[in-house]
């Protein structure tokens, strides 16, 4: 399985392929309809467990960079996964549904909640531009089963395509879907490299582009230290902001929430204090997103926060073995026989997701979900809350109609990219 994602500044971009292999064979916002769904047909289960997976697939790529910067989209990990599991039997299904957190719901309630999400994530603020797209690639010769490609286009509105992956411009068709779906964002996820042993890619394409209900002025972007891990410090663009937001100070962090657009969306951004190891606060911002997700209070806040953009790539392979994922990815275990005919041998061989995200004064470019819960017992106080990001932080982009996290992430250098 093969994922790759892309994120940037003012609007977010995630890509996941999956990369299926078999041993025997060879080889600002755009206007959009309605809504067709509310709030209150959300899985709110099914939200849950996809946001717990969010930290778990997160928590260890975190740990092993912590002196880089690193950026995820759990939930396009999860849609294209979710193209997996339906053509997944027996025990390969089976731990597919516990790695994704969701023993006890059928395939069939995760689909139906998938088709709600998906829309109420493009439809979550008319300002904002969320455009989610699916679709699975067959090498010409292997045929999809016709349950499985009516199940993938009802609930993931995938497109459904069969191409001789031996041409020369086989990867070129794929590459322009993803540059299409992605708007110019992302270019290239295969190459002829990638499709001569593969039978099927299973793809999701996220695209997220919203501006700061609150633009930070560009007259107020000012030179100024940030200090790295290392006890070194660079100097980086530091934008500036004072205006009423939702703000949080923990044992170990300080956290502000920056909205999008009507402020349906919004970026956490959360800090350490000082003394304290981004890693080490990361222990307890991945064991309970409730820490820095619910108890904001609102009043008046001074926030300082570099402009940064960041490009990432990362096989997830091993990760997702370490979750579980070990059924699938054996040629001599994995079941897909929902997927297509003679699927013997046919297993997951790759992982690979690849971000991009810019933050600057206007917005950000990435895909992301905002959920804050005003559940603090203290008052708010009349003194400004300060935020002065000058050392390494981590942020998440969230919906808070639907309480999906779409981006994690952590940044050491704003200056590298």
């Amino acid at each position: 399985m093969k994922v790759r994602m892309r994120r940037k500044s003012i609007a977010g971009i995630a890509v996941t392929a999956i990369l299926i292999t078999s041993m025997i064979s060879g080889c600002g916002a755009e206007k959009k309809e309605a809504p067709r769904y509310i709030a209150s047909d959300i899985n709110v289960k099914q939200v849950q467990a996809y946001n717990d997976f969010a930290l778990r697939i997160t928590k260890p790529l975190l740990s092993e960079s912590d002196q880089e910067n690193v950026v995820i989209s759990p939930l396009s990990l999860t849609f294209a996964l979710s193209l997996a599991l339906n053509g997944a039997k027996g025990a390969t299904k089976d731990e597919l549904l516990h790695m994704l957190g969701s023993d006890g719901i059928s395939v069939e309630t995760l689909n139906q909640g998938s088709e709600v999400l998906i829309d109420l994530l493009e439809h979550a603020d008319p300002e904002v531009d969320v455009a989610i797209a699916n679709a699975v690639w067959a090498r010409k010769g292997f045929d999809l089963l016709k349950g499985y490609s009516e199940i993938v286009k009802q609930f993931y509105r995938a497109e459904i395509s069969q191409l001789d992956f031996d041409k020369a411009d086989a990867p070129d068709t794929i590459n322009k879907w993803v540059e299409k779906q992605t708007k110019g964002k992302i270019d290239q996820i295969v190459n002829s490299e990638t499709l001569h042993s593969s039978v099927m890619l299973l793809m999701n394409a996220t695209y997220f582009n919203g501006n700061w209900k609150v633009p930070f002025e560009k007259s107020a972007t000012h030179d100024a230290p940030f200090h790295l891990t290392d006890g070194s410090a660079i100097t980086v663009p530091m934008m500036h902001q004072e205006a009423s937001l939702s703000y949080k100070e923990g044992k170990q962090f300080k956290a502000v929430r920056l909205p999008y657009g009507k402020g349906k969306w919004g970026m956490i951004v959360v800090l350490p204090n000082e003394g304290v190891l981004l890693d080490t606060a990361e222990l307890e911002l991945l064991a309970n997103a409730d820490t820095w997700r619910k108890g904001f209070n609102e009043g008046e806040v001074i926030v300082e926060l570099p402009r940064f953009k960041l490009a990432y790539k990362k096989e997830l392979i091993d990760l997702l073995k370490a979750l579980g994922m070990t059924q699938s990815t054996d040629s001599k275990t994995a079941d897909f026989s929902g997927m297509i005919k003679n699927s013997a041998g046919l297993y997951v061989t790759s992982v690979i997701q690849k971000t991009f995200i810019d933050v600057n004064e206007q917005g950000t470019e990435a895909a992301a979900v905002t959920n804050i819960g005003m559940d603090s017992g203290s008052q708010p106080s009349t003194k400004k809350f300060e935020l002065r990001v000058n050392r390494p932080f981590f942020f998440a982009i969230e919906d808070q109609t639907t309480g999906a996290i779409l981006f994690l992430g952590s940044i050491a250098n704003p200056a590298a990219e």
